[in-house]
């Protein structure tokens, strides 16, 4: 046998050996269950409300509307960008939100034990899901649900994350 074919093989047998072990050892991302509230103050100059004539059903439009996040996962400053249909009329006498889509942009995000950064967060009728992060919350990725409070535009939310590595 030449030198080359040998240590060809002897690579070929380093590498079938190294390989599965690298694979096998990979880390698995660390996941976390994030809970807190949300309050989106009313600000009439951020909606904008168009109803459908006197059925009582509606659009609302939220632009650069503020939010205040706290729990586990608070922010120093956030925008809802989102829209919203409604039937049965106002929403405080009685009417029903029906459809609901939109995107939170949160700036100086602070999660504890992972640390801070950028988060923009979609969310989808009750559903809630990561959109992407900076600084230290570049890697995470995630989903969950918002809950509506028993005061308007108060919300809860459950967010499990799975923090990449």
């Amino acid at each position: 046998m030449n030198k080359k074919a040998g240590i060809f093989i002897v690579l070929l047998v380093v590498a079938t050996i190294a390989l599965p072990v690298s694979v096998a050892s990979a880390t698995k991302p660390e996941t976390k269950t994030l809970t807190g509230t949300f309050v989106t103050p009313f600000d009439p100059s951020k909606v904008t409300i168009i109803t459908a004539g006197d059925s009582g059903n509606g659009a609302w439009k939220f632009r650069d509307a503020p939010v205040i996040w706290s729990g586990d996962m608070s922010a120093g400053s956030g925008v809802y960008n989102g829209n919203w249909l409604t039937k049965g009329g106002p929403l405080n006498l009685g009417g029903e939100t029906v459809l609901t889509t939109g995107t939170y942009v949160l700036t100086y995000v602070i999660i504890d034990g992972i640390g801070t950064g950028d988060l923009t967060l979609g969310q989808n009728g009750g559903h809630l899901f990561v959109k992407s992060g900076s600084g230290d919350l570049s890697s995470i990725r995630g989903t969950g649900t918002i809950t509506a409070g028993a005061v308007m535009f108060t919300y809860s939310y459950e967010l499990e994350i799975q923090i990449n590595p």
